[in-house]
Parts: C-alpha cells; structure tokens; sequence
C-alpha cells in the first residue's frame, strides 16, 4: 500500500509542476498581450473622469438617439397605414353586405340571411324577456 500512495504522491507532484508551468507561461503571455495592443492602458481607477467612455463608438450618442427616433417615427407612419387599410376595407364591407350580417362573421365568413334571421329573433326575444 504504501508503493501505491508513494506513485500517487509522485503524479501530484508531477501535475503541480505541469500547473506551475503553465501559470509561468501564462504569466509571460499576459504582458506581451498587453504590448500589442490588448490593453485598455488603465493603471489606476483613482481619477474615473480620465478614463472616459469604455465601450465603442463615444461621441456617436446623439446620432443614435436620432437614428432611433427616426425609426420610430417610421414604424408609427408604417402602422397607421395598415390600420388605415384594414379599416378601409372592413368599411368596404359593411357598406357592401351590411352592418348587421358583417358583424355577425366572428368565424370568418359572412352570415347567411337565415343566420341573420335567428338572430333579430334572438335579439327580439331578449329585448322583451329583459324588459
């Protein structure tokens, strides 16, 4: 037993050192890293007001803000004139077959004069049961 622990002791060490390297080799990287260009050049966080923006495309704010509310602007044109087709062609219909049968098609089609019929007898019954 004791061979064993002594093999599995030497791997651990084995594998330290393997992550010693490599924290070694990563500990080089960084600077070099940094030399090329990959830094944000940041030493101190003492004086906020020196570092300025830290994401892309500072001083582009107020073309956005435009941009933005340009499309907005657009979308509210864009849905006004498809409600105003919609409206205009649900006019169209009513003028067509009638208010009454046209609101009467909750499932899609238009009422036939029977349907039309069941329902001013519905309706009439209603008046004067509730009256």
């Amino acid at each position: 037993m004791e061979a064993e622990t002594l093999i599995q002791l030497a791997q651990a060490e084995e594998a330290g050192e393997a992550m010693e390297g490599a924290a070694e080799a990563t500990a080089e990287a960084v600077p070099a890293a940094m030399d090329a260009g990959f830094s944000t050049n940041i030493t101190s966080f003492s004086d906020p007001w020196a570092i300025g923006a830290l994401y892309p495309g500072p001083g582009f704010e107020w073309l956005m803000v435009i941009v933005v509310f340009a499309l907005w602007g657009l979308w509210h044109l864009w849905q006004m004139s498809s409600e105003n087709k919609e409206y205009s062609e649900a006019l169209r219909l009513y003028k067509e077959v009638g208010m009454e049968r046209a609101m009467l098609h909750a499932t899609g089609r238009i009422a036939t004069e029977e349907e039309l019929k069941a329902h001013e007898v519905q309706a009439a019954l209603g008046r004067r049961v509730g009256h």
